[in-house]
């Protein structure tokens, strides 16, 4: 009894795992550039959140985000429950959040950051019950056991950065939900890059595709990306250029684009050029 007290006494008060600049952080930019949502790489939800008003925060801006509308302070003030933030309120709080944006360039790694914390505490819970079942009576346990096993796997999963395998019914409703948006006028799905007959052609650019362009020598590639990136780039899209031909002398670090709303790249030949 004795040995079990002393593994099972807490020797140092520790503070629940959580990263709050980070959920800040990637919520200012989500109102600043509702376009950065594209470079969140992992399966990030509302409930990875450690606070709730930041849950509340960012299912507001899914949920505008996918209707085609403007997420930002204004509008997602209208989404959240009313109240203060110490001595901010909820308006005050959400303006704050976008003047201290930094930058979109590592919305992926806040992203990462949060989801990090929120399966630490996961593992915090679990641990608790997997305790509660180990001092349990009943004799019956094995559910038990592969219910937490199951739970624990699910935290893995989520830590390690592996989304849940999406079915081809999956697939076929987000396809279907984004095409009758786009019908209703209510938004573009994908990255508008401002050449109109392209778009007719091919239409926008979505997150995880690779696209190839072949042609002969000369025949303007290159003068096509440029035009693609120079106008995804307009349109407040994040954007990097790297060109496999360019020489050592020629690269060179980010530059920060004029439109402060997004941070773009160009690397190669054309470093005296920003996008």
């Amino acid at each position: 009894m004795s040995l079990a007290i002393h593994f099972g006494a807490a020797t140092v008060q520790q503070e629940v795992p959580c990263n709050l600049p980070a959920e800040q952080q990637l919520l200012g930019t989500l109102m600043l550039n509702n376009d950065a949502i594209i470079a969140i790489r992992v399966q990030l939800k509302a409930e990875h959140f450690y606070v709730p008003l930041h849950r509340e925060i960012f299912d507001g801006i899914e949920t505008l985000i996918k209707a085609g509308r403007r997420a930002d302070p204004v509008t997602v003030k209208q989404l959240v429950t009313e109240g203060m933030v110490g001595d901010m309120t909820i308006s005050q709080y959400l303006a704050r959040m976008v003047r201290d944006t930094v930058t979109v360039l590592v919305i992926d790694d806040y992203a990462r950051a949060i989801i990090e914390a929120a399966g630490k505490r996961a593992c915090i819970a679990l641990g608790e019950k997997m305790v509660d079942l180990g001092y349990a009576t009943d004799l019956s346990i094995i559910d038990e056991f592969d219910a937490l096993r199951a739970k624990f796997e699910s935290v893995t999963r989520a830590l390690s950065g592996d989304e849940k395998a999406k079915t081809l019914a999956d697939a076929s409703r987000r396809s279907l939900a984004s095409t009758a948006l786009a019908y209703q006028g209510k938004g573009l799905s994908g990255v508008d890059y401002g050449i109109p007959f392209l778009m007719q052609m091919i239409g926008p650019l979505l997150s995880g595709q690779l696209i190839i362009m072949g042609g002969m020598t000369k025949h303007g590639k290159s003068s096509l990306i440029e035009q693609m990136v120079a106008g995804a780039a307009m349109n407040g899209h994040p954007v990097w250029v790297n060109s496999g031909e360019m020489k050592d002398e020629e690269a060179r670090p980010p530059r920060p684009s004029p439109d402060h709303r997004h941070q773009s790249v160009a690397a190669g030949p054309r470093q005296g050029q920003r996008w």
